[in-house]
């Protein structure tokens, strides 16, 4: 079982989409929002996006992931600057 809140994932991107268009003529430049799919298996999620060019036109200047954290607070964001969580594990039973 993969239980992590893609529901959550989704609808907090959408949220972000729709207060960086309200919030459109208050920045300058581009938002690129990109919904990661099956990232339970390899190759599937970001390396499959990256192959099919999605981190290019407009190339990002910067990336920030978003994870449901259960641990972290209501009302609370937990950052960090380098990568985190970078691991795919795949069980095979014989």
């Amino acid at each position: 079982m993969h239980a992590c809140g893609h529901d959550v994932h989704t609808s907090s991107l959408l949220g972000t989409a729709k207060i960086l268009s309200e919030l459109k003529n208050e920045f300058e430049g581009s938002a690129k929002l990109i919904f990661q799919p099956g990232e339970e298996k390899n190759p599937g999620g970001a390396s499959m996006m990256i192959a099919e060019g999605v981190l290019e036109n407009p190339k990002p200047a910067s990336i920030i992931g978003q994870h449901v954290m259960p641990l972290v607070p209501v009302g609370k964001v937990g950052f960090r600057e380098e990568c985190i969580w970078l691991a795919v594990t795949k069980f095979i039973y014989a």
